[in-house]
């Protein structure tokens, strides 16, 4: 059995803050691995190379991105969010040795977002144990109208 609690939590210090053009190898190579996950049936490199172009034109179309940074090396990333300012969430990444110690919750609020958050993406594995946790709190609507 896990522990509910990273070892890490409470230690761990970390800024959220907008993602900048030198995140986006980041950004793009961890949603890419997370979400590989839940479309199999597609081609590695085409899936990466259709996902980064899909990335690009969701920030070209106002999304907003943001990541979790070490405080003291910005250059360090634990994970990061992409959401619409319609308030739909595209993907919130924490990187495995990071989760549980409370980083997407604190990017999610940051984000300004409210509760209940909307998300039309695919759930990962690990997205569905997050939101077994949060129950309520997110909501999957596949085919929602966004902008």
């Amino acid at each position: 059995m896990t522990s509910d609690r990273n070892p890490l939590r409470g230690v761990l210090k970390w800024d959220v803050r907008p993602a900048t053009s030198d995140d986006l190898g980041y950004i793009i190579e961890q949603w890419s691995r997370e979400s590989y996950v839940a479309y199999k049936d597609a081609r590695l490199g085409v899936f990466k190379v259709d996902l980064k172009a899909y990335i690009q034109r969701r920030l070209e179309a106002h999304d907003v991105a943001m990541v979790a940074c070490d405080i003291d090396i910005p250059e360090k990333l634990f994970g990061f969010l992409v959401f619409s300012r319609s308030a739909y969430v595209r993907f919130v990444f924490v990187a495995r040795q990071y989760r549980r110690c409370r980083i997407a919750t604190d990017m999610l609020a940051k984000s300004g977002l409210s509760l209940p958050i909307h998300t039309s993406a695919r759930l990962t594995p690990h997205a569905q144990s997050i939101k077994l946790t949060h129950q309520d709190q997110i909501i999957y609507r596949p085919f929602a109208e966004e902008s």
